[in-house]
């Protein structure tokens, strides 16, 4: 397969005029005028690395919690906003069921959906949080950080747990940390009311990411800097951002932006079920979750996860917060790969797997290929 005529990202730096050739599963060349073949013609489109989102619960009226067929159909719905890649994100709940979304993200693994995006592990988002900074967790199933009740969550399946975050000053917190990175787990930090100095320490033990940035933080002062603080200026940590123009300002985002660059910044959705579908009611970790005009929230008016998808994400950073498109591009695309070690996903070059999008100058997606395989 040829993708032809079109502008090709490359390097994560610029676009150029080239073909890009796709041979069983991977990219084998791009440059001018490749051998002819079987075409698609991307005339006056970008084309671009498939989107990776390392945070997000749900989509398409299915939450992730709910087991393997969610996750499929998860993936089968992601794809057409081209989101190649994911991690389906569990939530703070009883161990049992938390072990039992794990087992299902397993099973969707094993049995993947035939026209979707790649389910590539699972993020446990909790239950290792701050009662103060919980925002959307359910306080009832919050636990102090441990090994054991990380296994409890995970059984056999604890190799699917790619990402794990908690608020690194609970007790036994530094000490998970650093085991779960030994484990090859990637550690983020989040829902956290800790000092900088205790993120600093968090990041000495391994911690490599903060989840979504500004929200659920203790925030930056002038004498306390606080978990906004080192997010900003850790270049140790990578820096999630959910950008809906709800949960963050443009300025705030820019601010992230000039302050970590494309390489320490990850574009997620925090997505919950409601993603792609209409204004309503729906569930969050058990929880009534109100969605009106873009936003979810649960009755108390707390944000309860996002309605975003990656593609209107990277549509906002581009046209409202207004960095250019490829200067936004590694933070949905090589960024994320890299944190999580996915070192033959989220670029365009020979050799590397063929997740790739293409989309037009208005951000519509016009093709979708996940491992060489055109789901769009």
């Amino acid at each position: 397969m040829k993708i032809a005529n079109g502008l090709v990202y490359q390097d994560e730096a610029y676009f150029a005029d080239a073909d890009l050739l796709i041979t069983g599963g991977e990219i084998t060349a791009i440059g001018p005028r490749l051998a002819p073949g079987e075409t698609y013609d991307a005339t006056g489109c970008y084309v671009v690395p498939g989107f990776i989102d390392l945070h997000i619960h749900g989509f398409g009226g299915v939450d992730a919690m709910a087991g393997a067929d969610a996750v499929k159909t998860m993936s089968r719905e992601l794809v057409k906003h081209g989101v190649t890649s994911f991690l389906p994100t569990t939530m703070t709940a009883p161990k049992p069921d938390t072990r039992a979304a794990v087992r299902g993200v397993a099973q969707a693994m094993a049995d993947p959906e035939p026209n979707g995006a790649t389910v590539l592990g699972c993020l446990m988002e909790g239950p290792f949080f701050c009662k103060k900074r919980k925002g959307a967790q359910p306080e009832n199933a919050l636990l102090n950080p441990s090994l054991a009740d990380f296994e409890d969550m995970t059984g056999e399946d604890a190799g699917v747990a790619r990402r794990l975050a908690l608020a690194p000053e609970l007790p036994g917190a530094v000490e998970l940390i650093r085991e779960l990175v030994r484990r090859g787990v990637q550690v983020s930090l989040g829902h956290t009311d800790a000092t900088h100095a205790q993120m600093i320490t968090a990041v000495g033990a391994g911690a490599s990411s903060v989840t979504h940035v500004y929200n659920a933080m203790s925030p930056l002062t002038h004498r306390e800097p606080g978990a906004v603080g080192a997010a900003l200026t850790s270049r140790q940590l990578a820096a999630e951002f959910i950008a809906d123009m709800i949960h963050l300002h443009p300025a705030a985002l820019r601010l992230a932006f000039d302050a970590k660059g494309p390489q320490g910044c990850v574009a997620i959705t925090d997505s919950m079920e409601a993603g792609g579908m209409p204004d309503g009611q729906y569930q969050l970790g058990g929880q009534e979750v109100f969605v009106k005009d873009n936003a979810a929230r649960l009755s108390d008016g707390t944000l309860a996860g996002s309605v975003l998808t990656m593609r209107r994400s990277l549509e906002n950073m581009v046209s409202v917060v207004g960095i250019p498109l490829a200067d936004a591009l590694p933070m949905y695309t090589s960024t994320p790969a890299r944190l999580i070690g996915e070192a033959r996903r989220g670029q365009l070059a020979e050799g590397m797997v063929a997740d790739v999008v293409v989309i037009d100058h208005a951000f519509n997606i016009r093709a979708v290929w996940v491992g060489g395989k055109r789901c769009v």
